[in-house]
């Protein structure tokens, strides 16, 4: 496959290019259009601090409780 960088302006994206594959165990070539789509995806470093739910049902984060027991200290 011969490649133009002058035709990728963006068509890889949007239309795809004109291109022809030999298809799996076959000899024949298949027409068709090729095109780029990307993925981005985040993955954090460190975990989120859990949650749960405290006896009066209001959201408690672990280092809440830590912190309250350090103040009866």
């Amino acid at each position: 496959m011969n490649i133009d960088s002058r035709d990728a302006s963006g068509s890889w994206f949007d239309q795809g290019v004109e291109c022809e594959i030999l298809k799996l165990g076959s000899s024949e070539w298949q027409k068709g259009r090729l095109k780029i789509r990307v993925s981005i995806e985040f993955c954090p470093d460190e975990p989120e601090e859990s949650k749960e739910l405290s006896e009066e049902g209001e959201l408690s984060f672990p280092l809440d409780e830590l912190r309250r027991e350090e103040m009866h200290c």
